[in-house]
């Protein structure tokens, strides 16, 4: 029968964490020296590339290269924050104040107005009939190109509280020299606002005919076609949008930036023309070095966890061969240097109490009397040796009270044992922590299962 294929390790992270934990001596020696040897060796390769002249001038040439093009890149990067983060502070301040941001574009209030221009009569004796253009084309042009310019905005800033420069927005001008016509149209968050603007526009613009009338002539000015309402202006609605836009794409440029100066790494001064270079170097490496010692014992240590599959714990007893603990000795106190961390770890693990060996076998025994019930003969075995077996059942008799314990070699080698196992009506295993194989211990339980051998329980040593 294949025994090696009828069982399962079963691995405790627990119980493995712990068998990496109590090995931190050899865990740090064997980091230490790799740290040393790692750390030694790059230490030493680069003292001896400084005593290369040639090396080390080509090395001081690339480096200062890498100066002058790290600093001309940061001085880029924050010349172009600086620029970016203006444009976008200067671009949310026009949308967050500008009025005409504000208005929604589907139903914009507006109001308009077509002012007619004509020429007096009494000037039109003074034109030679030989000029073709209509003189009273430069009157229309005077009005239109000076109707935002020339209009006075203190009383409408004072009316609405709103700047000049976002209020010249809402107001467009043209004019037309065919009809001598100029026309006027302004819009606001409200319909009753852009009327009283555009009043006021008008206001001001027939104020300033007598100054007009120095320089082209005597005329009439006459306010033609008063209209207000609400439109839908999708061109506003583009106006608005290219404005978001634009902030969405300075920020994102900015953001570019700022994570590209974050990225700027400044070079490192090479090691053949720093001494700290060197140092910095070892240490690093050193660290690494360490890192790899400690990585490497410890995967060599759970190779051999799991490769050799042994009994860890007593636990192990009943979680996995389902057998009942009748005992399990204390492991021996931990000394030796910083003996202080095993004794943490111990509490850590909850197994820092510790019972002297002959309070152990004496309870073992009282056990092995309560369970035992009528058997007055009982074949203790395991993958201990005789002699051993045979002291643990000499100390236990004496608490046994008329059970006798025959001690006998290992049923999975001895013939001799198996002819007692048939004969007798209950067993007691022993067996030895960090010694026991797991394979041998279930052997074991399947040939007691196989006679249906009353097993009163395990002894853990």
């Amino acid at each position: 029968m294949n025994y090696d294929n009828t069982y399962e390790q079963e691995i405790d992270l627990k119980d493995l964490c712990f068998y990496f934990l109590y090995r931190w001596r050899l865990i740090m020696l064997v980091a230490v020296i790799l740290a040393v040897l790692v750390g030694g060796f790059k230490v030493a390769r680069e003292m001896v590339s400084r005593q290369d002249a040639e090396f080390v001038q080509e090395s001081r040439e690339e480096y200062e290269e890498q100066v002058v093009l790290y600093e001309r890149n940061l001085a880029s990067y924050e010349r172009n924050i600086a620029n970016f983060s203006k444009t976008v502070e200067d671009q949310q301040n026009y949308v967050e104040n500008s009025v005409l941001m504000r208005i929604d574009p589907y139903a914009k209030p507006r109001a308009n107005a077509d002012v007619q221009i004509r020429l007096a009569e009494s000037e039109w004796a003074y034109i030679p009939d030989s000029m073709t253009q209509d003189p009273t084309d430069s009157i229309v042009r005077s009005y239109g190109a000076n109707l935002v310019q020339g209009t006075d905005w203190a009383p409408i800033e004072k009316m609405t509280g709103v700047d000049a420069i976002y209020l010249k927005e809402l107001v467009s001008a043209g004019w037309d020299f065919g009809s001598n016509q100029v026309t006027l149209e302004v819009c606001y968050l409200d319909e009753e606002t852009a009327v009283k603007i555009r009043d006021e526009i008008l206001d001001q613009m027939i104020a300033r005919k007598g100054q007009i009338a120095k320089v082209a002539g005597e005329h009439t000015v006459t306010i033609m076609n008063k209209s207000s309402g609400v439109i839908t202006d999708l061109g506003l609605a583009d106006k608005q949008k290219q404005n978001s836009d634009r902030i969405d794409n300075y920020q994102k440029l900015l953001t570019d930036k700022e994570k590209a100066l974050k990225d700027l790494e400044e070079p490192e001064v090479p090691t053949t023309l720093s001494k700290r270079e060197v140092a910095k170097v070892g240490i690093k490496y050193a660290v690494l070095g360490g890192v790899m010692g400690g990585f490497l014992i410890v995967f060599f240590y759970g190779v051999i966890y799991l490769m050799g599959p042994r009994l860890r714990s007593g636990e192990a007893i009943r979680s996995q061969y389902g057998y009942r603990l009748l005992g399990e000795f204390s492991l021996p106190e931990r000394k030796g240097f910083l003996c202080a961390i095993d004794r943490w770890l111990e509490r850590l693990e909850g197994t820092a109490e510790r019972f002297s060996e002959e309070t152990v076998l004496r309870r073992a025994a009282v056990n092995i009397r309560n369970y035992a019930g009528d058997t007055q003969e009982i074949l203790v075995t395991g993958t201990v040796d005789l002699e051993t077996l045979g002291g643990l059942c000499d100390r236990m008799m004496q608490e046994t009270e008329g059970i006798r314990l025959v001690p006998c070699q290992n049923l999975n080698e001895s013939t001799d044992t198996l002819k007692k196992l048939a004969e007798c009506s209950g067993v007691v295993l022993v067996e030895k922590r960090g010694v026991s194989l797991n394979r041998e211990i279930m052997k074991e339980k399947e040939m007691l299962d196989s006679l249906k051998r009353n097993v009163i329980g395990c002894l853990v040593i």
